[in-house]
Order: C-alpha cells, then structure tokens, then sequence
C-alpha cells in the first residue's frame, strides 16, 4: 500500500461525552440499568451513587473495627521490630566502643600476674 485512502484520513470519530462535562451538565453519562446474569436489574445512574453514598457514610461493623485494630496492632509490632533491629545494627556498627564500660573481664583477679 502506497497511499492513504482519502474516505479514511477525512473521516473523524466522534468522541464520546466527557463524564466530567455531562456531570457539570446535569445530563446522566451513565448507561441504563441492564439485566445482570441472575435477570435483575443492576442499579446505574443516581440510584447507584445514592446508595453507595448511604454505605460510605456508615460505621465500619464490628468485625471490621477488629482487623482495623490487629492491623493497627501489627503496624506497631513490625515498627518495634525495625527501631531494634536497626539499634543493634547500629550497636554493632560502632564496635566495643559502644558497649557499656564496667569492669575488664580479660585482666586478671587481684594478686596474680598478667604473664601467668
């Protein structure tokens, strides 16, 4: 193929609405209620934004606070974890310089001579 059909390069696609536009117009960009696989209606449109409004304003259920808090728990655990581990990195990069002074366990007890 040398050339470009010129039926093709002149037609254009017409673009769909904008969501964002057809909200600002108050126009509903959403398709109708269709039949999902049981045969019930689905709900579009408003009556899908009303009632997901109604659930995201409700309070969590109780099982939900629970794993909210063994999560919130366990985000403290693994923190604790990370400040130790990175303290004893920390310890052990610093060499014996970082240990606690105290008395010298490689001199010898009182009265006998280093050489033996």
């Amino acid at each position: 193929m040398t050339q470009v059909d010129p039926i093709i390069a002149t037609r254009r696609q017409v673009p769909a609405m904008n969501r964002l536009v057809g909200w600002l117009a108050d126009v509903d960009t959403e398709p109708a209620a269709t039949p999902d696989q049981t045969g019930r209606s689905t709900l579009t449109g408003t009556a899908a934004t009303a009632a997901a409004d109604a659930a995201s304003v409700a309070p969590p259920s109780d099982e939900v606070r629970r794993e909210i808090r063994r999560l919130e728990l366990e985000a403290l655990q693994a923190e604790l974890d990370r400040r130790a581990a990175s303290a004893r990195a920390a310890a052990l990069d610093a060499g014996p310089a970082a240990e606690p002074s105290g008395p010298a366990t490689d001199s010898p007890p009182d009265g006998e001579s280093p050489n033996g």
